[in-house]
C-alpha cells in the first residue's frame, strides 16, 4: 500500500498542466506551470498534495493512463486502505458522482466504489428510469474486481466523469456484465476491463434499443433552442410503447476493504456505472470509447453568453 502512494505522489508530480488561455495551434509554454503566488508559496511550505486528494484528478494526470496495481492480500483490512475507502465514499458524495476509482484520487490501486442515492434517481425522468433501469443502491465498493460480459448487447447513452468535468459523450456500454473474483460460464472479458471493441476494432454487438437520453446540453440551457449533439449512427430509438425485454441481471463480487466476500446484483445503469469504473483500473477513460461526433461541453451555451 505505501508502495502504491508513493507511486500516485511520483505520477502526480510528473504532471505538466498547460497554461490557461491558449489558443489552438500555440504549443509555446506548454512544459511550463503557472500558479498565482500564494499557491506556489503554500506548496514550497507544505509541499505538494499527498493522494488520495481530495478531488478527482483531471484528464492529463498520468494516473488516469497507468494501470492499477492489485491490493496485496496482506494489505486488506489494513489501515491504509480503510483511509482509501473513507476517501473514496466522501469524494463519491461530494462530487456528486455515481462513482469513483481510486485512479482518480492518485492511487493506481484496483478499487472503485458507486452508489446511487434515491434522491439522485427521482432525478431522471419516469420513462428513462424504466428504458435503462435505473434503480437505486446502496454504497458499495470492491476491491480487486475482475469482469465478464453476460449480455453483449449495447446500450447508447450519454456518460460524464468527475476526471473531465464539464464534458459529456454518448458511449456504448453492456447491457449486463458479471464481476468477481471466481471464473463462472460466459464470455471471457479482457483482464480487469470490458469487451467494447475499441473506435478502430471489430464491429460491436447488437445494440439495445432505447428511448432517446435528452442531450445534456438541452438540461443546461431548458429555456434556449438549439440543435442537439448528433447521435450515433447506431443509435435508433424505440417508441415508448415498446420497451426493451429485460435482460439477464449482472453480478458483482469481489471483496471490501476488510477482506470481506461482497456479492452485488445489478443491470442496465448499474452495468454501465460498473463498466465505467472498470475501465479507470486500467486506464481507460469514457472518451476513449465514446462517440467522437457527440463530445460535448454542457455548458457551451453559457459559455457563450
Amino acid at each position: 500500500m505505501a508502495a502504491a502512494l508513493a507511486a500516485g505522489r511520483r505520477l502526480a508530480g510528473r504532471a505538466r498542466p498547460g497554461p490557461p488561455g491558449r489558443g489552438c495551434g500555440d504549443g509555446a509554454g506548454w512544459g511550463e506551470r503557472e500558479r498565482s503566488y500564494w499557491r506556489a508559496l503554500r506548496r514550497r511550505v507544505l509541499g505538494p498534495p499527498a493522494p488520495p486528494f481530495a478531488d478527482p484528478c483531471q484528464v492529463g494526470a498520468p494516473v488516469l493512463r497507468a494501470a492499477a496495481a492489485a491490493v496485496a492480500p496482506e494489505r486488506l483490512g489494513g489501515p491504509e486502505l480503510r483511509e482509501l475507502a473513507a476517501a473514496l465514499a466522501a469524494g463519491l458524495r461530494r462530487g456528486p458522482c455515481l462513482g469513483l476509482s481510486a485512479p482518480q484520487l492518485g492511487v493506481p490501486l484496483r478499487v472503485f466504489a458507486a452508489e446511487l442515492s434515491p434522491a439522485r434517481c427521482r432525478r431522471y425522468p419516469p420513462a428513462l428510469r424504466r428504458a435503462h433501469r435505473i434503480e437505486p443502491f446502496p454504497l458499495r465498493l470492491l476491491v480487486n474486481p475482475a469482469l465478464r460480459v453476460l449480455d453483449a448487447r449495447l446500450v447508447t447513452a450519454p456518460e460524464g466523469c468527475a476526471s473531465l468535468k464539464g464534458f459529456s459523450a454518448y458511449v456504448p456500454r453492456h447491457w449486463a456484465v458479471h464481476v468477481s473474483g471466481t471464473d463462472p460460464a460466459g464470455p471471457a472479458c479482457p483482464p480487469g476491463g470490458s469487451a467494447l471493441p475499441r473506435p478502430d476494432g471489430t464491429p460491436p454487438p447488437t445494440l439495445t434499443r432505447v428511448p432517446p437520453y435528452p442531450s445534456p446540453v438541452s438540461t443546461q440551457c431548458p429555456r434556449r433552442s438549439h440543435a442537439r449533439p448528433p447521435l450515433p449512427p447506431n443509435y435508433h430509438p424505440l417508441p415508448p410503447s415498446s420497451p426493451p425485454a429485460p435482460p439477464p441481471l449482472s453480478r458483482a463480487a469481489g471483496v471490501d476493504e476488510r477482506g470481506e466476500p461482497v456479492s452485488w446484483e445489478a443491470t442496465g445503469w448499474a452495468a454501465r456505472i460498473v463498466q465505467h469504473e472498470m475501465d479507470h483500473l486500467d486506464g481507460v477513460l469514457y472518451i476513449d470509447r465514446m462517440d467522437t461526433r457527440t463530445f460535448t461541453n454542457v455548458a457551451w451555451m453559457e459559455l457563450l453568453d
